[in-house]
């Protein structure tokens, strides 16, 4: 399947287009100093006509608890405000979307303790892994890092199901309920929720 992974900063959105967990394509878009996501309409919608993804896979924003979550109010409302017209444009053109929490694909880097700095630094040398090219912006990196992600557990979760169908037939059954949740069409949401 043919998706666009985003990672949607207010004045760098970045994308990276994968064919199943091949990586095709990735582009930094620049919104301005003043991060007005319209600027880059016409180059999301450029990108859509190229390459005509089947899903949107963008990251999600959330608030820490506690005196933090005021802090970051703002910073993580214009990250909400670029998403949600990012996410529009997409819907226009009639691609569906998954938002993937950041916890989740953070811990295939080894995990928001980290720290922010070494975050980015090792999205940066995986995404430079993935591709076979240096990469230098870190938006750029997460956004391979985010549509890598999710591509692999998509993978993952598909083998789960065929192995237990293919577990069912033998035994001449219905498919199985001791299965348990998430086997089956709802893997793809277990699968996202897993790093919840």
């Amino acid at each position: 399947m043919n998706i666009r992974a985003c990672d949607p900063d207010c004045r760098t959105p970045a994308f990276a287009v994968f064919d199943g967990t091949r990586l095709r394509h990735w582009q930094l878009l620049q919104a301005g100093r003043a991060g007005h996501v319209e600027r880059v309409f016409p180059d999301i919608e450029a990108i859509i006509g190229a390459w005509r993804p089947r899903l949107l896979v963008i990251e999600s924003q959330y608030l820490p608890s506690g005196a933090e979550a005021a802090r970051r109010f703002q910073a993580v409302s214009r990250l909400v405000e670029a998403r949600g017209m990012i996410a529009a444009i997409f819907a226009v053109s009639n691609i569906d979307h998954r938002l993937v929490a950041p916890f989740a694909w953070q811990s295939s880097l080894g995990g928001a303790a980290l720290g922010r700095d070494q975050l980015k630094r090792r999205s940066i040398l995986k995404a430079s892994e993935i591709a076979g090219a240096r990469i230098e912006d870190h938006n750029v990196a997460d956004s391979i890092n985010i549509g890598y992600w999710f591509v692999t557990a998509q993978r993952f979760g598909r083998k789960v199901s065929e192995c237990v169908r293919r577990a069912d037939r033998r035994a001449g059954s219905a498919p199985s309920a001791a299965a348990g949740p998430g086997v089956g069409r709802s893997t793809k949401l277990v699968s996202m929720r897993r790093g919840r």
